[in-house]
């Protein structure tokens, strides 16, 4: 990875990829979610923090997609709840199910979406948040996940939402720290991350050896989007350099032969397990890769990756719709998350056939909705062995009625979904002088 090619790209202006009816019959769909999502809420308190926080979420975008209405009153109302019930219950610091994802919402929304009106208090609420985090990071070795969903890549996003602070950036510093320990340096230079496994109890067990996870949401995919966010704000470059340029080529390596359906596994590891044919979507699968890659490529202006970015994404594309495993609505495994890979992907590059595609998941999206059921329509699948029920209501960013909506409005609207920094589908750009490079 040579120093020379490591530079800045401006992102282009966002453009709306739903006109006329079908716009019109999404912002309906966005609308009726809303109206479900102000029932009222059945779950646990942690559930119901993170509802709260990810209902704030959307109405801090239905502010900025349609002014003039009470959507900033409510993301004020929907926080303070969020904050009121993270209070009361305990809450692991993950970024997707856990306080920090909170945290992240606070400090996007008040940092970003609607700064004037999401003043809380004159006082940083979330510095008690970041020297938490600072304070586990200190740790000599790190013993827990290294993942997006509830480790220590989703540290980092947490941690790239708060800079230039200065505990932000400690904090950045010791993610990467980490990630760095924890890798495994193999034959020709390459690295990557060995993943401890789940069992159906989703208590961890120990990872076969040679077990290394190549989806978004828990595996390698991840901390190179993450190690490309990092160099691009100046942290560590000597180290990150090298272990990015190395971990871009070990995922590349673990490309599968053109005839198979799928580019990526769910794992690399023995012949059996790399055979197996991942789903097509962001949490395992081609897309989540791909835009993982063109955001890391796009981060350090790596015009290779880009290219072999675009190209895993085409042959996503290219997948038949019926042997992607789109299991429902949803952004992790469902049709609004692979409706906005490609939209983000085709706003990044000007590739038709992402828009186009785009456009047929939403397409799709918009005829799954069963009014009556779930929240707005949509209902949310779950895996049998981990579940007893197929579909349940539920609301919340990654999964359920909040995702669907925000990848909705993005799709109609002139307003970036910054958001999808949430799965490291882009990344946010330093700001000026944010720091020196390390």
């Amino acid at each position: 990875m040579a120093p020379p090619a490591m530079k800045a790209r401006v992102t282009p202006r966002w453009r709306p990829l739903l006109t006329g009816a079908q716009a019109d019959q999404a912002a309906e769909t966005v609308r009726a979610i809303v109206s479900g999502l102000h029932e009222p809420s059945v779950h646990d308190q942690q559930r119901t923090a993170e509802r709260l926080a990810d209902q704030a979420l959307l109405h801090g975008y239905l502010a900025r997609v349609w002014p003039g209405r009470d959507d900033a009153a409510h993301a004020r109302r929907f926080l303070e709840e969020s904050l009121e019930v993270t209070a009361e219950t305990w809450m692991p610091p993950a970024l997707h199910g856990g306080f920090t994802h909170l945290a992240w919402v606070m400090q996007h929304l008040g940092g970003q979406v609607l700064p004037e009106a999401l003043t809380l208090s004159e006082e940083d609420p979330l510095e008690d948040v970041e020297a938490a985090l600072e304070e586990a990071l200190a740790a000599e070795q790190w013993t827990q996940a290294y993942d997006l969903i509830g480790g220590l890549v989703g540290l980092g996003i947490f941690a790239l939402e708060r800079l230039p602070r200065p505990g932000a950036r400690r904090c950045l510093e010791r993610v990467v720290h980490h990630l760095l320990a924890l890798s495994e340096v193999k034959a020709a230079g390459l690295r990557t991350w060995p993943t401890p496994e789940m069992a159906v109890t989703q208590a961890p067990r120990k990872a076969p050896e040679g077990s290394y996870n190549l989806g978004m949401a828990h595996g390698v995919p991840g901390v190179v989007g993450l190690l490309a966010a990092a160099w691009a704000h100046g942290i560590d470059r000597t180290r990150v350099e090298p272990a990015l340029e190395q971990s871009v080529r070990w995922l590349l390596a673990q490309r599968q032969p053109a005839g198979s359906p799928s580019a990526f596994a769910y794992y690399a590891d023995d012949e059996a397990r790399r055979a197996k044919v991942a789903r097509g979507a962001w949490c395992y699968g081609d897309p989540g890769v791909a835009v993982a890659l063109l955001a890391a490529a796009q981060a350090v202006g790596h015009a290779e990756w880009a290219a072999a970015a675009v190209e895993i994404g085409l042959r996503a594309v290219r997948r038949p719709a019926q042997t992607r495993e789109v299991m429902d609505g949803g952004l992790c495994h469902g049709e609004a998350g692979l409706g906005h890979l490609f939209l983000r992907m085709y706003q990044q590059t000007g590739e038709e056939a992402f828009g186009r595609e785009a456009r047929q998941c939403f397409t799709r999206l918009l005829a799954r909705r069963t009014p009556g059921e779930g929240v707005g329509g949509y209902a949310v699948w779950y895996p049998r062995e981990l579940y007893p029920e197929r579909v349940e209501d539920h609301a919340s960013f990654l999964t359920g009625a909040v995702g669907i909506a925000l990848a909705l409005l993005g799709a109609l609207s002139e307003v970036e979904p910054a958001w999808d920094r949430l799965l490291l589908a882009s990344i946010r750009p330093p700001l000026p002088r944010e720091g020196p490079p390390t």
